[in-house]
């Protein structure tokens, strides 16, 4: 999570396996505002932030470079020149 937002603090974690989609409640240190906000990690990006203002400038980037070096990206999903 800190890849996405600094000082954030996992609060819950639920699973769409259906939907291949993993929400996340979270909390950010220091963030009086609200008590807890969610996100929604897809495959290849993140979806349905309630406030963008706290994601980093550059953490939709390093999420995606997470995902492709870790072999859960669908990037190469069909790729011919690729084995999977």
């Amino acid at each position: 999570m800190s890849i996405l937002i600094e000082d954030s603090v996992v609060l819950g974690i639920n699973r769409d396996i259906k939907g291949n989609t993993i929400e996340v409640i979270y909390r950010v240190i220091g963030d009086n505002r609200k008590e807890q906000y969610t996100l929604t990690l897809m495959s290849d990006e993140v979806q349905d932030m309630e406030n963008i203002d706290n994601l980093r400038p550059d953490g939709e980037y390093f999420y995606r470079q997470y995902l492709v070096a870790k072999g859960y990206s669908e990037f190469w999903k069909g790729n011919m020149f690729v084995e999977v």
